[in-house]
C-alpha cells in the first residue's frame, strides 16, 4: 500500500513537469496549413463530421472524419491541431466542431472558459504538492479549483490600414487593435504593445503653397524736416512666396506713421494796436487795443503765443449831466428824470419800466395749461409742466421731432418738452433748418466761451447756455434717444469757413454711470476713415471719471476734455477751444479736432444733434 502511495505520488510530479514543460511548444505542422482554404477547397463535410489534413507524411490530401475525440482515431491520429486532452503537447491535435475549422490551425486562442485540466485531480494534487499556492502552474491546471480564473488580455487582429490623411505631398496610414481578444479579466495582465500603428504615405499631387508676410522693413525716414510728416515701412509676400495655385497674402504691404521731428516756428505777438475810441464821453468808460499771434503765426505744430490777446483801460473820468428821458424810454407813458435814472408814468393799460407791456391780450386768458404774459402787440404763455405750444395746449411733446411733426412750431429756437421717462420738464434747443429740421442739439461750440474742460457730474446734468455755448447733458441725451431709433448728425466748420457734415445710424447711449456709445459707420461730407466710429464701443470719460480702457493714460487728461475716448480718439470735439486753423500748445490732438476733416488742425464751431427716424 505504501509502495502504491509513492507510485501514485511520482506519477502526479510526472505529469506537472510534463505540463509545466508542454507550455513552451508550438504547433509546428501550422505553417503547411495556414493558408488551406478547407477540404480541398469545394468539399463541405456532411453534419456531424468535420474536415482534417494529414501533414505527417507530406501528404496535401483532405478529408472528413467523425466529430469524436481526435486522440481516440487511431487512422486520423495525425490530424494537425491540439488535443483536447494534452492542450498543448507536441502533437498537436484537434477536433474541429464545423466545416473549414482549421484554416487557421494552431493560431486560435486557448480555451477562454475558466475550467481545470480535465486530466488533473486538482484536490488531490493541491493537498499533496499544494498546487494553489503555484499560481503560475495552478492558473494552468487548476483555475477553477483554486479560484484563479485570470484571464490575460490579448490583441485582436490588425485593422486594415486607413486612407492616407492628407489629398498632397506626404501623410499618414493608421491600423488600430485592441486587447479584447479576450479582454483582461480578474485582474488579467494588459496587452503589451501598441494600440495604434502608423506609417507615412505619399501622394501623387504636390500641395500648393501659401503665401506668407515677411517682417516687416524698418521705418524710413520722416516726410518732413520740421512738423508733422509720415514715415512708411514696407514687407513682401515673400515667406514664403505663393506656388503651386497657393493663396495670395492679404493685407496691406505698406504701414505708415505719423512723426514730428521738430516745430517749423513757434508763434510770436505782434504790435499793439492803437486804442480804441472811449466808449463814454465822460462819467467814466474804457478803450482797449489787440494784437495778434502773427508775427510769425505758429506752424501746425508750433507752440502758440502765451499771455492774452487784448487788454482794457478806463478813460473819460469827468462827470456829465444826462437827461435820461431825452430818447423817450417810455413807449406808452411819460418820462420823468430822476437823480442818475428815470422813471415811466404809463398810459391806461400799459405797465411796466417802459411801458410797453399791456394787459389786453391775457383778459380772455388763452393759455389753457399755464400762465399769460401780455406783450405791446402780442401774448406769451408760460406753461406748466408736462405742456408745451403757443396755448400750453399740447401735452407729451418729448423732442424736436415731436414739436416738428406735431405741428407745434417749424422755426429754429429753444422750447420747453416734457421727458417721456423722468417725467421732468427740459429746455433744449431744437434745429428746424437742417435736412428737413426735427434735430435736438445736444452739443454747440463756436467762440470758446464756454470751458468744456469739465468734471464727471457736468458732464451728466448738462451746462453751458442754450443762447450760446452748451452741453445738454449725458443723462438727457441717453433718456431721449432711448424712445425709439434715433441717428447722429456732426456739423463742423473750419477757420477758412469750408462747412461739412457727417450722420450716423443707430445712435444709442449705453445706461450710467458709463454712457458707452454705440453708432453704426458714418456716411457724408467730413469723412470717417479717422473719425467719431473709432470711438464706437467706449464709454464716457472726464479727468476725474477715467473709463478710456487705457491702462497706460488718461486721455481726457492728455487730450483735455470730455469724451467716449478709446485709445484715444480721431474726434475730439469737446477738447480745448483754441484759435480755429491752429494747434493747441503741448499735445495738439487736445484741441476741438476731427481728424478726417482737418487733421489735428482746431475747428470753429462743432454742433452735434440727434433726431428720431
Amino acid at each position: 500500500m505504501k509502495k502504491k502511495k509513492m507510485n501514485d505520488a511520482l506519477s502526479i510530479l510526472i505529469l506537472i513537469a510534463s505540463v509545466a514543460s508542454s507550455e513552451s511548444l508550438d504547433c509546428h505542422s501550422c505553417s503547411n496549413v495556414i493558408n488551406t482554404d478547407g477540404c480541398n477547397g469545394t468539399m463541405s463535410c456532411p453534419v456531424g463530421q468535420s474536415c482534417y489534413r494529414n501533414v505527417s507524411l507530406g501528404e496535401q490530401n483532405l478529408g472528413c472524419v467523425d466529430n469524436q475525440r481526435c486522440d481516440s482515431h487511431a487512422a486520423v491520429s495525425t490530424i494537425v491541431g491540439r488535443s483536447v486532452v494534452s492542450r498543448k503537447a507536441s502533437t498537436c491535435f484537434e477536433c474541429c466542431s464545423t466545416d473549414r475549422c482549421n484554416i487557421a490551425l494552431c493560431q486560435h486562442q486557448e480555451n477562454k472558459v475558466c475550467m481545470d485540466d480535465e486530466s488533473v485531480d486538482c484536490a488531490r494534487l493541491n493537498s499533496i504538492f499544494s498546487i494553489c499556492k503555484d499560481v503560475a502552474h495552478a492558473r494552468s491546471v487548476c483555475a477553477k479549483f483554486c479560484g484563479l480564473c485570470i484571464v490575460d488580455g490579448n490583441w485582436t487582429l490588425w485593422s486594415t490600414w486607413t486612407a492616407c490623411d492628407v489629398t498632397c505631398g506626404n501623410g499618414h496610414q493608421f491600423r488600430s487593435r485592441s486587447c479584447t481578444n479576450p479582454s483582461p479579466e480578474n485582474g488579467g495582465l494588459a496587452c503589451v504593445g501598441d494600440m495604434i500603428m502608423a506609417k507615412v504615405c505619399k501622394t501623387d499631387q504636390s500641395c500648393p503653397i501659401h503665401g506668407g508676410w515677411s517682417d516687416w522693413s524698418s521705418w524710413g525716414t520722416c516726410s518732413v524736416t520740421c512738423d508733422m510728416g509720415l514715415q512708411l515701412r514696407t514687407r513682401t509676400c515673400s515667406n514664403p512666396p505663393p506656388s503651386l495655385a497657393g493663396k495670395p497674402c492679404f493685407g496691406e504691404n505698406t504701414d505708415s506713421q505719423l512723426c514730428m521731428p521738430v516745430p517749423c516756428a513757434n508763434g510770436g505777438w505782434s504790435d499793439w494796436t492803437s486804442w480804441t475810441s472811449c466808449s463814454a464821453t465822460c462819467g467814466g468808460g474804457i478803450r482797449s487795443q489787440t494784437r495778434s499771434c502773427s508775427n510769425p503765426f505758429p506752424s501746425p505744430y508750433g507752440q502758440y503765443c502765451i499771455g492774452s490777446t487784448d487788454r482794457v483801460e478806463s478813460c473819460a473820468y469827468n462827470n456829465c449831466e444826462t437827461n435820461h428821458c431825452s430818447t423817450s424810454p417810455c413807449v406808452h407813458g411819460q418820462c420823468y428824470d430822476v437823480s442818475h435814472d428815470f422813471l415811466c408814468y404809463c398810459d391806461h393799460g400799459y405797465e411796466g419800466r417802459y411801458c410797453n407791456i399791456s394787459d389786453y391780450y391775457c383778459k380772455t386768458n388763452p393759455c389753457d395749461h399755464g400762465s399769460c404774459v401780455s406783450g405791446i402787440s402780442d401774448y406769451k404763455c408760460n406753461c406748466f409742466e408736462g405742456y408745451v405750444g403757443r396755448n400750453c395746449d399740447i401735452r407729451n411733446i418729448t423732442d424736436c421731432f415731436d414739436i416738428l411733426h406735431k405741428n407745434i412750431s417749424s422755426k429754429s429756437g429753444v422750447y420747453n418738452v416734457f421727458l417721456w421717462k423722468s417725467k421732468v420738464v427740459k429746455e433744449i434747443y431744437c434745429d428746424m433748418e437742417t435736412d428737413k429740421g426735427g434735430w435736438t442739439v445736444f452739443q454747440y461750440r463756436f467762440n470758446g466761451s464756454v470751458d468744456f474742460y469739465r468734471n464727471f457730474s457736468d458732464y451728466e446734468r448738462g451746462f453751458g447756455s442754450l443762447d450760446g455755448e452748451f452741453w445738454l447733458g449725458l443723462e438727457n441725451i441717453y433718456e431721449m434717444v432711448s424712445r425709439g431709433k434715433t441717428e447722429l448728425r456732426l456739423d463742423l466748420t473750419a477757420a477758412d469757413g469750408t462747412t461739412v457734415y457727417e450722420t450716423f445710424q443707430n445712435f444709442t447711449l449705453g445706461e450710467k454711470p458709463y454712457y458707452t456709445l454705440h453708432i453704426d459707420q458714418g456716411v457724408g461730407t467730413a469723412g470717417d476713415i479717422n473719425g467719431l466710429s473709432y470711438n464706437n464701443g467706449s464709454n464716457f470719460s472726464t479727468f476725474d471719471m477715467d473709463r478710456d480702457g487705457n491702462s497706460n493714460r488718461n486721455c481726457a487728461i492728455d487730450d483735455h476734455g470730455g469724451w467716449w475716448y478709446g485709445g484715444c480718439a480721431h474726434a475730439n470735439l469737446n477738447g480745448e477751444y483754441v484759435t480755429p486753423g491752429t494747434q493747441r500748445p503741448g499735445r495738439s490732438e487736445g484741441g476741438m479736432i476731427y481728424y478726417s476733416f482737418k487733421g489735428i488742425e482746431s475747428l470753429k464751431v462743432s454742433k452735434m444733434m440727434f433726431r428720431r427716424v
